[in-house]
């Protein structure tokens, strides 16, 4: 997925299927002290839910396949 349309609130799937499906969803994205971008996002479905993680933008554009929204109780693609 292209690093400019990764969004700060929003969420995006890994589009893979069973144990390798995972969503997560943008906190922040910022500018460290070497003048990387950084995000940091929450594991909202998938392996170690719940807990946050950073890395580059670039590194989460690479492994994000689409956005996508809550609706009920399942994820759903945006578009």
């Amino acid at each position: 997925m292209n690093p400019l349309e990764i969004k700060t609130g929003s969420a995006y799937s890994s589009g893979d299927f069973g144990n390798s499906w995972y969503v997560w969803q943008v906190v922040d994205i910022f500018i460290d002290s070497e003048k990387q971008k950084i995000t940091r996002y929450r594991v909202m479905a998938g392996e170690n839910r719940r807990k946050t993680f950073s890395c580059l933008l670039a590194e989460f554009s690479e492994k994000v396949r689409y956005e996508v929204k809550l609706n009920e109780n399942s994820w759903r693609r945006v578009g």
